[in-house]
C-alpha cells in the first residue's frame, strides 16, 4: 500500500500555529514567506514490495489510518510532534506545511474487520489501542478525518497516536493484548522543505506488513505426550501433540502482530524482535507436566515471515534439555520461512 504526499508551493499562503510551551528557545516552525500545501492520496489497493508470507495479498484499504506528522527544527537531530489525525476516509487530506523545515509522516493501518475495542459517546465512536491517544492509551480516539496541530512533547502529547509504534491492541474494555492476531501495516517517510525548489513535491509512503506467522515443530514425540509453548508476557499457547512416529509434528500456526512495530524516534519499521518462551513437557506415562524452559531462551520473530521454531533432543523422561539455537533464511519463495532450532 502506498501513500502519496503531494506538496505544492503556494505564495503567499500562511499556516498559523498557536503553541503553548515553557521552552522560550524552542525552535518551533514560524511563519515564513512561503508554505507547501501537502495533499495526501492513498491508493485503493495494497501493493507488496516484499516477498509475502503467502501467495494471496490483501486488496482492500477499508479501515483506520492513524497518521502522526513530525517536524525537525534547524540544527536539531530529532523530530518533534506537529500534527496528527485518525482517518477512515483518505480520499482528501490537505495541510499547509511551513517551508524551511523537515517533516516526517508515520502511518499505521488496521483493516475494518480487525478494529480495536471501541466505545460510543454522544453517538461518536471512539477507539482504543492502537488508535487511543496519550502514552498510557487511556483516551479513546474518534475519527477526525483531518490533521490537528499539537506541538506538545511526545511523551506528554494527548493528541498523538502513540500506539502506532506498538502491536498492542485493546480487544475488550481494559484488555490490551500483546502479539494480537491482526494484520497491522505501518509506513513512514520524510520530506525536506529546506532544500526543495520544486513547485510540486511528491512523497510516497509504502505501508508494510508489521506482522508474522509463528509455529513450533518437533519429532520423535511418544503417543499422547505434549509440548506446550507460551510466549512470555502472554497467555498465547502453542501445542505439539506426539503421535509416536518419526514424522515431524507441528503446532497450530498463528498470525502475530509484532509487539514493537516501529522506532518512534526514527520512524523506521522494525524488521524483527526477540521474545522469551516458556516450555513445558507433558508425559502420558507419568501424567505430569515438567518445566523445561521459563521465559528463556529468546526466539526471534521476523516480520513478513513464517517463523518456524524446532525443538530437538528433548528428553521426555526427565523433561530436561540443552539449548542450541540456529538461524537461517530461505529466500526466493513466496512462502519464506525462518528456521530456528532449540535442543
Amino acid at each position: 500500500m502506498k501513500l502519496r504526499f503531494t506538496a505544492l508551493i503556494l505564495l503567499p499562503a500562511i499556516f498559523i500555529i498557536a503553541s503553548c510551551s515553557n521552552d522560550e528557545n524552542a525552535d518551533y516552525p514560524e511563519i515564513q514567506e512561503t508554505t507547501s500545501q501537502i495533499s495526501l492520496a492513498i491508493e485503493p489497493s495494497i501493493e507488496q514490495s516484499e516477498i509475502p508470507m503467502v501467495r494471496a495479498s490483501s486488496s482492500t484499504s477499508r479501515g483506520l489510518y492513524a497518521i502522526n506528522v513530525y517536524w525537525q527544527g534547524k540544527g536539531l537531530t530529532s523530530y518533534q510532534p506537529y500534527v496528527s489525525g485518525l482517518f477512515n476516509d483518505v480520499s482528501q487530506i490537505d495541510i499547509s506545511l511551513i517551508d524551511g523545515y523537515k517533516y516526517r509522516f508515520d502511518c499505521s493501518f488496521l483493516e475494518e474487520s480487525e478494529l480495536p475495542y471501541s466505545i460510543s459517546e454522544n453517538g461518536i465512536t471512539k477507539y482504543g489501542r492502537p488508535f487511543a491517544l496519550a502514552k498510557d492509551g487511556n483516551i479513546y480516539a474518534p475519527v477526525t478525518n483531518k490533521l490537528t496541530v499539537s506541538l506538545t512533547p511526545f511523551d506528554t502529547n494527548t493528541q498523538f497516536y502513540q500506539g502506532a509504534y506498538s502491536g498492542n491492541t485493546e480487544t475488550e474494555e481494559g484488555v490490551v493484548l500483546p502479539y494480537p492476531s491482526n494484520h497491522r501495516y505501518y509506513g513512514s517517510n520524510t520530506v525536506d522543505l529546506t532544500r526543495t525548489t520544486e513547485s510540486h513535491v511528491i512523497v510516497n509512503i509504502e505501508l508494510r506488513r508489521a506482522y508474522c506467522n509463528l509455529l513450533f515443530e518437533s519429532k520423535d514425540i511418544p503417543q499422547g505426550d505434549k509440548i506446550e509453548v507460551t510466549l512470555s508476557g502472554t497467555n498465547r499457547a502453542f501445542y505439539i501433540t506426539g503421535t509416536g512416529g518419526k514424522n515431524i509434528i507441528q503446532s497450530e500456526e498463528h498470525l502475530l502482530a509484532l509487539n514493537k512495530t516501529a522506532d518512534r524516534w526514527g520512524g523506521a519499521i522494525n524488521a524483527s524482535e526477540s521474545v522469551g518462551i516458556t516450555v513445558q513437557y507433558y508425559s502420558s506415562t507419568t501424567h505430569e507436566w515438567r518445566l523445561i524452559y521459563q521465559n528463556s531462551p529468546s526466539i526471534t520473530l521476523k516480520r513478513n515471515k513464517r517463523n518456524i521454531i524446532k525443538f530437538v533432543n528433548i528428553d521426555q523422561a526427565t523433561g530436561e534439555g540443552n539449548i542450541h539455537m540456529g538461524e537461517g533464511e530461505i529466500t526466493g519463495s513466496p512462502t519464506d520461512s525462518e528456521y530456528q532450532e532449540i535442543s
